[in-house]
């Protein structure tokens, strides 16, 4: 298992900003959390339903449990385990979820990402996106519960 770890970085040369950057790296995933969104990254080609508690515990360390949206890369990703897609559709590995957009790079990751909504009937929004910056207007439009 990795470990968060906080930084802070200044974004204004008078010193009256700093931005904090809460990040968490493992030999599975990578996340961070930038302007009120998490960031994540599957760094496996399969997402097993460790790594997917993993993801979903990491998400709620990194946001101190308050509601937050998530944007992932799957580009890495070739399978998703029943258990897994379960597990994430749930209302477990909801909590304190806003939204959800992930990022495809392939046809196959779209086809994936898609059957996984529609066998899972995920709790929140959930939106593919080919670009980054797409999916980070959507999140920032979506509403809190």
């Amino acid at each position: 298992m990795g470990s968060v770890q906080i930084s802070q970085k200044m974004i204004s040369e008078s010193g009256r900003s700093t931005l904090s950057k809460k990040r968490y790296e493992s030999g599975n995933l990578r996340a961070w959390i930038e302007s009120g969104i998490m960031h994540g990254e599957y760094l496996k080609p399969i997402i097993s339903i460790e790594i997917a508690k993993e993801m979903v515990d990491t998400r709620h360390k990194l946001s101190e449990g308050k509601p937050i949206s998530i944007v992932i890369d799957i580009s890495r990703t070739k399978s998703v385990s029943k258990e897994a897609r379960d597990y994430l559709a749930s209302e477990e590995g909801s909590i304190n979820l806003i939204a959800c957009a992930l990022i495809t790079k392939s046809r196959i990751q779209n086809l994936l990402a898609n059957t996984f909504v529609l066998l899972n009937t995920p709790k929140v929004p959930i939106k593919f996106f080919r670009y980054k910056t797409y999916a980070l207007d959507w999140l920032k439009n979506q509403k809190q519960n």
